[in-house]
């Protein structure tokens, strides 16, 4: 029997992603190196298929990043 566990988040969902930058995948921004070219631009799509943050209902609701990262991500 599989324990049940609790957080303290402030937040619980479930939803889709979606993410295309200008590097060659995989994108090297995921994991510290330096963008192809010297920068990326990139975009992220969120679709909140149900769930809630901070007690407020976020079901059915998208959202888009669009970033541009002239450098290293960690400088």
């Amino acid at each position: 029997m599989a324990e049940a566990t609790t957080t303290n988040a402030g937040y619980d969902f479930t939803g889709d992603l979606i993410e295309a930058c200008s590097c060659f995948a995989p994108c090297p921004c995921w994991v510290a190196d330096d963008p192809d070219g010297g920068a990326c631009w990139s975009f992220t799509g969120y679709y909140v298929r149900s769930g809630a943050s901070r007690g407020v209902d976020i079901s059915d609701l998208s959202l888009i990043s669009l970033v541009q990262i002239p450098g290293h991500v960690h400088d």
